[in-house]
């Protein structure tokens, strides 16, 4: 038999390699984790979003007497009935600096005008880009939107081209709001910005949470987590999730509850508003065209083939 030499210093070099190995095993996860793995999971096509219920009179009662949902959602949304449609185009990754990051995720669209006008007094893209120099790793998605109507879509001229974002990692979302926060401070205390009766909303966990589902931007999935990550890390006090729904209290007139639920493509599928006494108020609801053709021609298929099966046993039966 023959005995092979082994190397003392070879063999403490194997074991330490060995031993710096298990420790990055060990280790990783932590960094690995330290964000979650989300996915965008849209597809190209069409959702169609309708009015299915609106009593106007609990609106006034519950919400506001000077509001209605045509200020929430734009359009005919104080119609039963009325459709809106959204035609994802398109999307990409993107590393976006924080200057995007408030007008495309942060700012309520009320304000956006605000936000434009104020770069001429010195708030502009090199001061934000200066002052807050992160840059956040998102999904951009270009779509067709066509707002709530009664009419149809048989005018082709009646729709708009629209960017939106989704943040890929939405552990972020508390330094982007902190940020936004921060500089919305500054503004309102400029005295030139203040002659000009402009200023920017100071937003809080909730805040940005309930303009995020008004503006119907989309989340990545698994939505459960992503959701459970977003409401974690803003830190809201009136914000649950049951499954992939939001819970939202809000107060108005009386306190009322919205619920927003997400589909498996991370879009906003159905938005209801409830009283305290569970009532619901107001529904949006959806649906996929495309799903809906299918759904059809899969009935269609079979009751043909139950037809032609019936046929063959008949006629079966007869000749004998």
């Amino acid at each position: 038999m023959v005995r092979i030499k082994t190397n003392k210093k070879y063999t403490i070099n194997v074991f330490l390699m060995l031993g710096i190995i298990l420790f990055s095993l060990i280790t990783s996860p932590m960094v690995l984790h330290a964000y979650e793995n989300y996915n965008l999971a849209l597809e190209k096509g069409t959702q169609i979003i309708e009015i299915s219920e609106y009593d106007e009179q609990a609106w006034n009662a519950t919400v506001n007497v000077t509001s209605n949902p045509n200020d929430w959602f734009g359009g005919e949304a104080d119609r039963v009935g009325a459709k809106s449609k959204i035609t994802v185009l398109d999307w990409h990754q993107d590393d976006m600096n924080t200057y995007g990051m408030f007008s495309g995720l942060m700012i309520p669209k009320d304000y956006l005008p605000t936000y434009i006008a104020i770069r001429d007094y010195g708030y502009n893209h090199d001061y934000i880009a200066n002052k807050f120099s992160n840059y956040y790793f998102v999904w951009q998605t270009s779509f067709v939107f066509r707002s709530f109507t009664l009419n149809g879509f048989s005018n082709f001229s009646d729709y708009t081209v629209q960017g939106s974002m989704i943040l890929r990692y939405p552990e972020n979302i508390n330094k982007l709001l902190e940020d936004y926060n921060e500089f919305a401070i500054i503004v309102n205390n400029d005295t030139t910005i203040q002659s000009l009766n402009y200023s920017l909303p100071i937003l809080s966990g909730d805040d940005f949470l309930w303009h995020f589902v008004l503006e119907r931007f989309t989340i990545g999935t698994p939505t459960i987590d992503y959701l459970t990550t977003l409401i974690g890390t803003l830190e809201c006090k009136n914000v649950s999730i049951q499954g992939n729904t939001l819970i939202l209290k809000r107060n108005g007139v009386k306190n009322y509850t919205a619920e927003a639920t997400y589909n498996d493509q991370g879009n906003l599928e159905t938005f209801l508003l409830k009283n305290s006494e569970g009532y619901v108020f107001y529904k949006i609801t959806s649906y996929y065209p495309k799903i809906t053709a299918l759904i059809i021609a899969g009935i269609c298929g079979l009751s043909v083939l139950l037809l032609i099966t019936f046929f063959l046993f008949y006629k079966k039966k007869y000749r004998k």
